[in-house]
């Protein structure tokens, strides 16, 4: 299939995904979950370009608001990219993503304040990463299932971390005028809601996204692109 053909699907994923940056339940926007479809179908290159395009449209026509784009845009793009390398074997990336952060994280004097337990799900993901880049006959083994799951997993960190990032390292926190107390506060409860995010999508990512992904690679030719 031509790269032309494989840009035109990424064209109607990036459509999917600025529609459902509108749909917003319980907590989180579902773009969230078509990120882990992204990553598998269109790859590396297609797939974070279709999230940086429909995260963009869709907070321009449904959420013009500064602060989402500052950290959705990013988050979701990265999320992706992550994910997609991840789903194609290569477990560095996300690896070297997830270290670089938390270090970033880490060094930064209100980081160091924040409880570390916050960040559990970013280390669970960080571990995966390292296991699955040094041991290839665990990645040979995984169920198509628990692959795809585990990409969603990968994405939804990469995404949450990079928000982090974004607020704690680079300094947006005092835009907003935090002090510790605040920052603290709120860290404690987007880890909560974080935490019941990651199971959420994975089970959506065994249960309903698993299905998607093997019906493309059965029903469409960009298998033979992005899949092998």
């Amino acid at each position: 299939m031509s790269k032309a053909k494989l840009y035109a699907y990424a064209a109607v994923f990036a459509s999917l995904h600025a529609i459902l940056c509108f749909v917003e339940w319980p907590w989180r926007r579902w773009s969230l979950y078509i990120e882990p479809v992204e990553a598998a179908i269109l790859g590396p290159v297609a797939g974070p370009l279709a999230a940086l395009v429909g995260s963009t449209l869709g907070r321009a026509i449904f959420i013009p608001d500064l602060y989402s784009f500052v950290f959705g845009v990013p988050a979701e793009t990265l999320g992706v990219f992550a994910a997609a390398k991840s789903w194609r074997g290569d477990y560095k990336t996300s690896l070297a993503m997830l270290s670089l952060m938390l270090i970033l994280f880490f060094l930064h004097p209100a980081g160091r304040q924040l409880p570390p337990w916050t960040l559990i799900d970013i280390y669970f993901a960080l571990l995966a990463s390292l296991i699955l880049s040094v041991v290839k006959n665990i990645r040979k083994r995984l169920h198509s299932t628990a692959r795809v799951a585990l990409t969603g997993f990968i994405a939804v960190t990469v995404d949450a971390m990079v928000r982090v990032t974004i607020l704690v390292p680079l300094g947006v926190y005092k835009l907003f005028g935090l002090d510790a107390d605040s920052l603290r506060a709120l860290f404690i409860m987007g880890a909560l809601d974080s935490f019941a995010e990651d199971a959420i999508l994975v089970v959506v990512s065994m249960l309903i996204l698993s299905f998607i992904v093997r019906r493309v690679r059965t029903a469409s030719q960009l298998l033979e692109v992005s899949l092998q």
